[in-house]
């Protein structure tokens, strides 16, 4: 629970994963609840329950594909739904990945429609190394 003037708001979210891999290939599974209480939030967005699949294939050493969908249920019924989709690179010599997504969001304001948010991400990660010692 957070206070700031006279705003007080707070969240909980109870959720499951599971993930599944074959080979290259990874599959994730997310459903839960959020509960957020807010002043500003209409009644109908307090709870939601959602549902995730997400998958990723390494086409080989070097590139990776992803992508995924979710969906949000309220009091209202389906309040959002989202896609998203990128690719991975793996430098060869340098211990460093390059990735990009692009996402697209849509929800549902009880009486005012659907709204969009398109979003996209560049990222750059550095690959620790580390060695298992297994003297004890």
């Amino acid at each position: 629970t957070a206070m700031a003037d006279t705003l007080e708001s707070n969240s909980n979210v109870v959720q499951l994963n599971a993930l599944y891999t074959r080979g290259r290939t990874n599959l994730i599974f997310n459903a839960g609840q959020a509960d957020a209480n807010a002043n500003t939030l209409s009644p109908v967005h307090n709870k939601t329950k959602f549902l995730s699949l997400s998958a990723s294939h390494a086409i080989n050493e070097q590139w990776i594909v992803n992508g995924g969908q979710d969906v949000g249920l309220s009091k209202i019924g389906l309040c959002r739904y989202a896609v998203n989709a990128g690719f991975g690179y793996r430098f060869k010599k340098l211990p460093l990945v390059l990735q990009t997504s692009f996402r697209y969001n849509t929800y549902q304001i009880a009486g005012q429609g659907w709204r969009n948010i398109y979003s996209g991400m560049i990222d750059l990660n550095w690959q620790f190394k580390f060695k298992v010692n297994e003297k004890l």
